[in-house]
């Protein structure tokens, strides 16, 4: 028996009497069974599972939060325009759309926040508000007031510049202000005299016991502001009022007076057009302040 052969016949041998013995030392480490594979490959698949559903749970949600906030929307504005929902399925309360009565002139923005809800603001006093207003009053602050129509002239010892720029070096003022016009809400009080020193007609119309055809007295004016400030400009002044009937309320009136913008922007401390910057500096800096300037107003009810 050769060498190799013996060896041979010796495990053998050895396998028999011992196999566990045998088997520690011949066979390598055994990979993990196939089904532990497998279960863990399942439970990481129902976390997959469960986290996706999580998601489209949470989208779901976001989703219906905005159809609702998006049909309160829609009922508010049918409420102040009188009119119902034009979205099917949106029915508004009966009783909010009859409390709501439509508002002249309401200018209504809509703007969407960054996780996707819209927020809807309803400004009855701003400029385009104002302009569609058809009914010549308005309601700010809960005071009744006329819309006119207004001129101003500024009387500040700084220009309004509205943009401005450095060219080679020098400040270019490329917009001012200074003149504006605009729509104000005003509110007036008008004297109607029958007789002042001997006078009883202005430019043809007289005054009578019962008839009251022109008037003369003071007026405030302001223009509201925006998000950043209740009012803008606020001025007064003497007026003039013309009836054109003695019995109705249409007039052409017209006033001058002294108006205040609170809110206007200057070159900044240092800055003056067609010159250097100062210093070190490289970009036209502005800045906020009150000014005052001429004005010159019209409406039109007595």
């Amino acid at each position: 028996m050769t060498a190799y052969t013996g060896r041979a016949f010796c495990f053998s041998l050895a396998a028999m009497i011992m196999p566990s013995v045998c088997v520690a030392q011949t066979a390598p480490t055994s990979p993990r069974p196939a089904a532990e594979i497998e279960r863990q490959m399942a439970e990481l698949q129902k976390e997959l599972a469960a986290s996706k559903l999580a998601e489209a749970n949470a989208a779901i949600a976001a989703e219906t939060a905005a159809k609702a906030k998006a049909d309160q929307a829609r009922i508010y504005l049918a409420s102040i325009s009188g009119a119902p929902p034009t979205q099917p399925g949106v029915t508004a309360p009966a009783a909010l759309i009859q409390q709501s009565q439509p508002s002249p002139g309401t200018v209504t923005t809509t703007t969407e926040k960054p996780d996707g809800t819209k927020v809807v603001e309803v400004k009855p006093w701003t400029q385009e508000g104002i302009r569609a207003n058809t009914t010549g009053k308005q309601t700010f602050g809960g005071i009744n007031f006329g819309v006119g129509v207004a001129f101003s002239y500024d009387l500040g010892s700084n220009g309004r510049v509205s943009d401005a720029s450095v060219v080679d070096g020098i400040v270019r003022v490329n917009r001012t202000e200074n003149v504006r016009a605009r729509f104000v809400l005003e509110s007036h009080f008008l004297f109607t005299p029958t007789n002042i020193g001997g006078v009883k007609r202005f430019f043809g119309f007289e005054n009578t016991a019962t008839e009251k055809n022109w008037g003369v007295g003071p007026f405030i004016a302001l223009q509201p502001g925006g998000a950043e400030a209740i009012i803008d400009a606020i001025g007064a002044g003497v007026m003039v009022g013309l009836r054109r009937s003695g019995t109705g309320t249409d007039s052409f009136n017209i006033g001058v007076g002294v108006l205040y913008d609170l809110n206007v922007q200057t070159l900044g401390d240092g800055i003056l057009e067609n010159m250097p910057l100062p210093g070190l500096e490289e970009e036209v800096r502005f800045k906020r302040q009150e000014q005052s300037g001429l004005l010159i107003m019209s409406s039109y009810s007595f």
